[in-house]
């Protein structure tokens, strides 16, 4: 469902899905069921940069950096610590990626900013 053209086939093929498997994995279906607006709200964006909102990639290499950390330090005096220690990697990771570009984006920046603005009216 994540490879479709548009959001109207992601929903189809979403419940080809719900019919074959909601009877071994209901928690997933339910879950998935639950709030699909928020599932497929990348479909609302230009197909150019789709692949890389939908990705995870970012988010994973954040935590497996605050997992490594964490790992060294092994034992924390409360969690108010291994707060800061989350804090700090995720200060670190934004500056360290804040500039950078996605990928297809600039040939969509126009699309982009026309949705940004009718979604922020000045």
């Amino acid at each position: 469902m994540f490879r479709c053209n548009n959001k109207e086939e992601a929903i189809i093929r979403f419940n080809e899905m719900k019919n074959k498997w909601e009877r071994r994995y209901p928690n997933v279906i339910y879950n998935t069921e639950r709030k699909p607006g928020q599932l497929l709200i990348f479909y609302d964006y230009p197909s150019k940069i789709r692949n890389s909102l939908k990705s995870t990639n970012e988010i994973e290499r954040l935590n497996e950096e605050i997992r490594r950390r964490i790992k060294v330090v092994s034992s924390f005096p409360d969690e108010d610590s291994a707060m800061k220690i989350f804090y700090l990697k995720s200060i670190e990771f934004n500056s360290k990626h804040a500039f950078r570009k996605m990928n297809g984006s600039y040939k969509c920046n126009d699309e982009i900013k026309e949705m940004f603005n009718k979604r922020y009216p000045l």
